[in-house]
């Protein structure tokens, strides 16, 4: 037997959501406090009361309004595959 990946995920290291992100302004980069875990994070190009917000570790997401003009956007990729016996 073998095993298919079903869905992949959404998240800002993948090239072409940083490359969608960082053209609508926003940035991708880690946390300042948790560099050393290394997690790509979604950012608003300017800092509200001296900090970073909100640092989303994906790239596409329902309802996160504060980030939809930076990038992230709510479309999922809607893939069709064909289960056979093999």
């Amino acid at each position: 037997y073998s095993t298919i990946d079903m869905s992949e995920d959404h998240k800002p290291d993948v090239p072409v959501e940083k490359k969608r992100i960082e053209a609508a302004g926003g940035l991708v980069c880690t946390d300042e406090d948790d560099d050393e875990l290394g997690i790509l994070r979604v950012w608003l190009p300017t800092r509200h009361s001296g900090m970073m917000v909100p640092g989303l570790a994906m790239s596409r997401s329902f309802g996160d309004y504060i980030v939809k003009g930076v990038g992230v956007i709510p479309r999922p990729d809607v893939k069709k595959r064909v289960s056979t016996a093999q």
